[in-house]
């Protein structure tokens, strides 16, 4: 079995496929990143998603644990149900694996041509993903994510932020009114 898998379907979340984007919790440098949600309801897939994790498994004992099975082990593939569904509602449901990498992934349309629409790959987008699962031992030990590609399926609904429009007040002044003068800045121009 291989340990790279087309993951078919799925909602994007946590979107960073078009430019780098430090991730919370990591040490390491700006990565492309995106975190696939996976339909618990569709079971055939999470079956084949586990099967490529398997094989990166049976991969690392010889490769990186020296022989030995580990005793824990960070499993990328995640029950949504396990998240702050307060905070993220649209994990309810579902399985989540979140993939990464240095380089950015190759982006294609529904034709398989190379995309540069960034209204078409967002958070909450349905798209095919391009993963490829590794062993790893650093700090921990586990199977990684890498983000190989990415393939825009269809629109779906985008993911909200939790803003709202009773988050801002309602401007009274009409929009022509001038900005008061600022007085001179005796230093010359700002750096800027």
């Amino acid at each position: 079995m291989s340990t790279k898998i087309l993951i078919e379907n799925v909602r994007l979340s946590y979107e960073h496929v078009w430019e780098a984007s430090a991730i919370a919790g990591s040490n390491s440098g700006p990565k492309f990143s995106a975190v696939a949600l996976i339909p618990a309801t569709d079971t055939a897939m999470i079956a084949r998603v586990q099967e490529a994790i398997n094989a990166a498994y049976q991969e690392g004992i010889p490769k990186k644990w020296g022989g030995k099975a580990p005793a824990t082990l960070k499993n990328p593939l995640v029950s949504g149900d396990t998240k702050d569904l307060e905070k993220n509602p649209e994990y309810g449901g579902h399985f989540y694996v979140s993939a990464s990498n240095d380089r950015q992934p190759m982006i294609v349309g529904r034709d398989k041509q190379p995309i540069t629409d960034r209204s078409l790959v967002y958070s909450g987008a349905i798209c095919n993903v391009l993963v490829n699962f590794f062993p790893y031992k650093n700090v921990s030990t586990g199977i990684g994510c890498s983000l190989l590609g990415v393939q825009f399926v269809a629109h779906g609904e985008a993911f909200a932020s939790n803003v709202s429009t009773d988050d801002f007040a309602a401007l009274e002044t009409p929009a022509t009114a001038a900005f008061p003068t600022l007085p001179s800045n005796p230093f010359g121009n700002p750096p800027f």
